[in-house]
């Protein structure tokens, strides 16, 4: 009887602690979310970016490129105010839309300085000398009007501030603007390129120190001024695509040929006469904005959870058969 005792003694196991139990567990959740995450990672909009608005939704044209998988903006109102609230991929992606949709608001001199160098880069870059030829007055004539019609288009399109969320009023430009678009149009009369730039020139320096007075646009934002400097490009088209048109009407396939080609000389040479446009529209002394950047929980939580019941149920089925196969310790008398 003794010795039955005494072997059931020496043969008795060791049990489980519970922090043992408890370690295994929180190491297994662990394993598993690691594992879910790299086999199955969430796909398209994984984070998102929130900032203070005061603007409407930005438009397809204030987005800084076509919006990828996952990248979307919509407003959220709060009891305070509103929200942009930005989904990207990533937490960087997020945050650099974020950013790009608030200068487009309020840019910073640099931001317009590095737009304004790309749009003339692109003139500089679409210049290549006509062929030697003999041009007439007409198609010389034409080729400075459709230089201004095209620097007022590109820069219009390009200027990086967002369209205003309401209707801005007309703009009414001063007399001295006037008289010097309406001397343009006498100037053409002359069949003079030379001084044809230099009216265009002039007109264009006077209506840019017009936009710039801050005495003039007191009270209108940066992008209803803007709103208002494109559409007054766009009048300015208006104004010399007729006259450009009457100018060519009688001249030759190659003439008109001729204009097209040498426009683009043309119009670094008005750009290099005339000056940034743009420079009033800069916001100084603007902080970067700092968007409150966040993971979507509803996106991450269900990887996340099939991560950690499979790490842990891995861990129990580890601590089970560990106990099983664990060797009969003897127990000290």
């Amino acid at each position: 009887m003794r010795d039955t005792e005494a072997a059931s003694d020496r043969a008795t196991r060791t049990p489980i602690r519970s922090r043992t139990i408890l370690w295994s567990l929180w190491v297994g959740i662990l394993v598993g979310c690691a594992g879910a995450l790299a086999i199955a990672p969430p796909r398209g909009a994984r984070f998102e970016a929130r900032l203070a608005w005061s603007a409407g939704l930005p438009a397809a044209r204030d987005w800084p490129h076509a919006a990828r998988a996952g990248e979307t903006a919509r407003l959220e109102a709060r009891e305070d105010g509103i929200d942009l609230v930005v989904t990207a991929g990533s937490a960087a992606s997020a945050r650099r839309l974020t950013r790009a949709f608030a200068a487009r608001h309020a840019p910073s001199s640099s931001d317009l300085a590095a737009a304004y160098a790309r749009t003339r880069q692109s003139w500089r870059a679409a210049d290549s000398a006509p062929a030697k030829a003999t041009r007439t007055r007409n198609a010389a004539c034409a080729a400075v009007l459709l230089a201004r019609t095209q620097w007022g288009r590109d820069l219009a399109r390009d200027l990086p501030l967002a369209s205003p969320s309401r209707p801005t009023p007309e703009e009414s430009a001063p007399p001295d603007v006037e008289d010097a678009w309406l001397n343009v149009t006498w100037v053409v009369d002359d069949r003079d390129a030379t001084v044809l730039l230099s009216a265009v020139v002039e007109a264009t320096r006077l209506e840019t120190r017009w936009f710039a007075d801050s005495l003039v646009w007191s009270g209108w934002l940066p992008t209803a001024r803007a709103d208002a400097w494109r559409r007054w490009q766009r009048s300015r088209a208006r104004l010399l695509e007729p006259i450009r048109q009457q100018l060519l009407a009688w001249e030759s396939a190659a003439q008109q040929e001729f204009a097209t080609r040498a426009s683009a000389a043309s119009l670094v040479a008005l750009d290099n006469r005339v000056g940034n446009p743009w420079a009033a529209f800069a916001k100084h002394d603007v902080p970067p904005a700092r968007p409150l950047v966040r993971p979507i929980a509803s996106v991450w939580l269900p990887p996340l959870l099939v991560g950690a019941g499979a790490g842990s149920l891995g861990a129990l089925f580890a601590l089970v058969l560990a106990a099983i196969l664990q060797p009969a310790l003897p127990r000290p008398r």
